[in-house]
């Protein structure tokens, strides 16, 4: 009875464990728009640039209800220390006073209603102000996007580069490792020198040591990815190698040098920001000018009072207002003057931004012409220095050559190897490099 007990036990938590395995989501790898999503979600950057992008809009809105009717109201409660009087003086008569109001007590209460009717162009500066700051504001939010894909995506390819470095360096302990027991063989055959057994103990420490170091670095290379998502320094990451040798959607950028800068110029944020605030400088100074042009606004009020000495209380009143500062000493000149010279200053500035984004696209496109290079030359030095240990090993086996070769040879085929890494990966970098100097990230 016993053992079926147990058999039965045995069979539900093997039941249960199966369950688990089962029912336990199978990890997936992150794509590089899976992370740009999440970071976007996350970046402080990006909520700071969306809520100033949402204040620009809430002036905008303001700017506009400037040409809504404005209506007033107002009460006003007032005690004084004794009833006013007036004299009156008649011919042939004494002086007499007569109470001017009921008592020592006034309430008053009045509504003011005014709308603009024309303003000289001062409204509608102030509306294009506001809106060209909307679309300067919405472009700094672009050019936010881009620099936090940009920096994900660096944080990206540097931890795809330390796992394939992690791998290059377990291949190399292997290797080291399998020599090693090679050497052992000929040690305890009489083949070798004692020598050969401690060089290549002291190279597989060595081999050992920097796999060390390069783990910590993948560590830390997967910490820095984790705290651009918001996700524990610790949390587990799988990522996915790019489809296709580069990022983003949408075809290949163009070869031609000229056209990519051309693009570039089309595209990125920073110059239209500029472009944009260059805008609302010039739409303030037209704005500021119209203060000093006529301003017509229809008003109409209703004013009331308890104390009135009128047959009627109640008194209504509607009328056009017309203004014109005719001379304010330069006032309004001199404020139209300073955001003139602020549009100058947006403008050269803009001047100065195009010239660095063109040396931006020359240079990533540039580092993408020497990376292609340099990834064809790798793999060619890849398959020697593999061809190379083949050879050194069987030499030495054969007792041909030297154990100093076979470790030589082990030692170029891992920096071909680290080389041939670097070099994918620098091609990877210079390639979203170059869709982030376009304006395409």
């Amino acid at each position: 009875m016993k053992p079926l007990i147990r058999y039965l036990s045995w069979c539900s938590a093997a039941g249960t464990l199966l369950l688990s395995l089962v029912l336990q989501p199978i990890a997936t790898a992150e794509t590089i728009e899976e992370a740009w999503e999440i970071a976007l979600a996350y970046d402080y950057r990006m909520k700071a640039s969306q809520e100033s992008l949402a204040a620009a809009e809430e002036r905008l809105k303001s700017a506009s209800s400037v040409r809504m009717p404005e209506l007033k109201a107002q009460a006003a409660y007032s005690q004084f220390n004794r009833t006013p009087e007036a004299e009156i003086s008649l011919p042939r008569f004494p002086l007499m006073t007569s109470p001017l109001l009921k008592d020592d007590t006034v309430f008053s209460s009045e509504m003011q209603l005014s709308v603009p009717l024309f303003t000289s162009g001062r409204i509608s500066g102030g509306i294009d102000t506001a809106r060209s700051t909307v679309e300067s504001y919405r472009q700094e939010a672009a050019k936010t996007t881009q620099e936090i894909k940009l920096q994900v995506a660096e944080a990206f390819i540097q931890v795809l580069r330390a796992q394939a470095l992690v791998d290059v360096a377990r291949s190399h302990v292997t290797s080291l490792q399998a020599h090693q027991h090679d050497v052992q063989q000929m040690d305890h055959e009489g083949l070798v020198s004692r020598n050969d057994v401690l060089a290549v103990g002291l190279a597989l420490a060595d081999a050992g040591q920097s796999l060390l170091q390069i783990e910590n670095k993948l560590d830390l290379a997967r910490s820095a990815f984790n705290r651009l998502l918001g996700r524990p320094f610790a949390h587990p990451v799988l990522l996915e190698f790019p489809a296709g040798g580069f990022f983003g959607n949408g075809a290949e950028p163009p070869a031609d040098e000229e056209a990519l800068r051309s693009e570039a110029i089309a595209r990125r944020p920073e110059l239209k920001a500029l472009s944009h605030q260059a805008d609302a400088y010039a739409a303030m100074a037209k704005s500021i000018r119209a203060e000093a042009l006529p301003q017509l606004a229809g008003s109409a009020s209703w004013f009331h009072s308890d104390q009135m000495p009128l047959t009627d209380n109640d008194i209504w009143e509607a009328g056009l207002v017309l203004q014109w500062k005719i001379f304010d000493g330069g006032v309004v000149r001199h404020r139209a003057g300073a955001e003139e010279r602020k549009r100058r200053i947006a403008e050269h500035q803009r001047q100065d931004v195009r010239s660095l984004i063109e040396l931006q696209v020359r240079q990533a496109w540039l580092d993408v012409q020497e990376s292609i290079q340099r990834v064809s030359v790798c793999e060619k030095a890849l398959v020697q220095a593999e061809e190379n240990l083949k050879v050194a090993k069987n030499r030495y086996v054969q007792e041909i050559g030297t154990h100093t070769e076979v470790l030589d040879a082990e030692t170029l085929r891992t920096k071909s190897q680290t080389n041939h890494v670097h070099a994918l990966y620098d091609l990877l970098l210079a390639r979203i490099k170059l869709k982030y100097a376009i304006g395409d990230l």
